[in-house]
């Protein structure tokens, strides 16, 4: 029985015109190997699924061709160099992987078979993988290695994290950024596939695992690959969210209305019907970042400042349990415990309404008083004797 061959391995990129969606790195790539200007060492960088490997043994096998014109750097694919590179089988490539071979040991070897020459033809192309994943020590290694290579050897570092290599090491290496793909390239190279394939699928579907892939185009095919055998007829888009343990955006919605709403209960109910489904928690997280990402752009055009801190505040916490879902040893107590604790905190922080505005009453009628009146002055009278004589007051009549 022939062995399985998965449909990224079978539909990886065997020219440059396949190379989708890196297409200044690509004529680059074509301009060196045509003009006979190529680098000793060269820097791929970007995400994961980008192309950077492929694009690495395009150049090996193109620079190892023997069947191709010297107008065109399309290797021919049909020459014994090129048919050992697609098995796998060819002496003069030598792919390493940097997170397992990391060791200063491991580029001691490398620096000692460098110099032999090579087996076929007129290079030998070195591809190192994660190449951010070397020691301190094995870098400092393979510097003197890039200062003074021998004229056969080229290097190819791929790193998916380019900030952690060392500025020495970048500053010899001809750097190309490999960018993400858009989900219109997934689709068509999906679509390209399942027609080949003979398999139907929804555009729906389709949509639905471009966005998944978020710009990868090798976990687009995985997941493609990962669809056909297991779907009975064409691949409809409720059959792609119940493989893939994707849940219905609007019951992500309703979720995220209640953890923003303060429902602490309700959020964590609709979350175990989502987990009872079937539905997997990375993906339930990513969407609950995809749903407040879309309602923080609609708060900012608003300008509603409250609703843009408190969402910009929930993504935050969502990014952070992204990233921690990945390894927690219990994920689904992780998510149950962040969404609750922003459910409460949402809650607390709610606005109180203002108080009704106070209605005017009538004042009572004022009591009326009496004014208190002045004594008036004691009266002089004259006395027969010529003297004053004090009479007392009358008082004035009520």
């Amino acid at each position: 029985m022939p062995e399985y061959q998965s449909l990224y391995r079978k539909y990886r990129s065997q020219t440059f015109a396949d190379l989708v969606g890196q297409d200044a790195s690509s004529r680059a790539l074509q301009g060196a190997i045509i003009s006979g200007r190529v680098a000793h060492a060269y820097l791929f960088s970007g995400s994961r699924g980008t192309g950077k490997t492929s694009a690495a043994r395009l150049l090996a096998k193109s620079l190892n061709c023997t069947g191709r014109p010297r107008s065109s750097a399309e290797p021919c694919n049909k020459c014994e160099s090129c048919l050992d590179v697609m098995s796998g089988s060819a002496l003069d490539l030598i792919e390493i992987d940097a997170a397992s071979n990391r060791g200063i040991d491991d580029v001691r070897d490398l620096r000692e078979k460098v110099n032999l020459a090579p087996a076929r033809g007129p290079y030998k192309v070195y591809i190192i993988d994660e190449a951010h994943g070397l020691t301190g020590d094995a870098f400092n290694a393979l510097l003197k290695t890039l200062e003074e290579p021998p004229p056969h050897a080229v290097f190819v570092l791929c790193t998916t994290d380019a900030q952690k290599m060392p500025l020495t090491v970048i500053g010899r290496c001809q750097h190309f950024v490999f960018r993400r793909h858009s989900e219109e390239m997934i689709i068509g190279r999906l679509t390209h596939i399942a027609k080949a394939e003979k398999v139907a699928v929804d555009p729906e579907a389709m949509q639905l695992i471009a966005r998944t892939a978020q710009g990868s185009m090798r976990d687009a095919v995985g997941l493609l690959d990962q669809l056909v055998p297991l779907a009975s007829g064409p691949i409809s888009l409720e059959g792609a969210r119940s493989l893939l343990g994707i849940a219905d955006p609007r019951v992500l919605d309703s979720l995220l209305d209640h953890v923003l709403g303060g429902e602490a209960a309700s959020a964590l109910d609709e979350l175990n019907r989502i987990y009872a489904a079937g539905g997997e928690l990375r993906q339930v997280v990513r969407g609950l970042m995809e749903g407040c990402r879309d309602r923080l752009v609609a708060a900012l055009t608003k300008r509603d400042q409250v609703a843009a801190r408190r969402l910009s505040a929930v993504l935050d916490a969502l990014l952070h349990l992204d990233g921690e879902v990945r390894r927690h040893a219990e994920p689904r107590l992780l998510v149950e415990a962040t969404l609750a604790r922003l459910a409460v905190e949402a809650e607390t922080t709610q606005p109180t309404p203002p108080a009704p505005p106070a209605v005017p009453t009538a004042a009572p009628p004022a009591v009326p008083t009496a004014v208190p009146t002045a004594a008036p002055p004691a009266l002089r009278a004259t006395s027969a004797q010529g003297g004053e004589e004090l009479r007392p007051a009358v008082p004035a009549p009520v």
